[in-house]
């Protein structure tokens, strides 16, 4: 857990996935940590993006 997420007593939403954080997730085809790439090749990489409680674009 982050000092700033303590900081602002957001230790059940922020900073971890389940069903009652909060959180921005990105899909990628691919492996960040091996190809950097992968980020960048949009919109090819990018299979799904997980916002605000929902799904943005055309994910599958």
């Amino acid at each position: 857990m982050t000092v700033s997420v303590s900081i602002l007593q957001l230790e059940l939403e922020l900073g971890r996935i389940s069903m009652s954080a909060t959180a921005d997730v990105l899909v990628v085809d691919g492996n960040p940590l091996r190809d950097l790439l992968c980020l960048i090749r949009k919109p090819q990489s990018i299979v799904g993006i997980l916002q605000e409680r929902g799904i943005k674009g055309d994910a599958p």
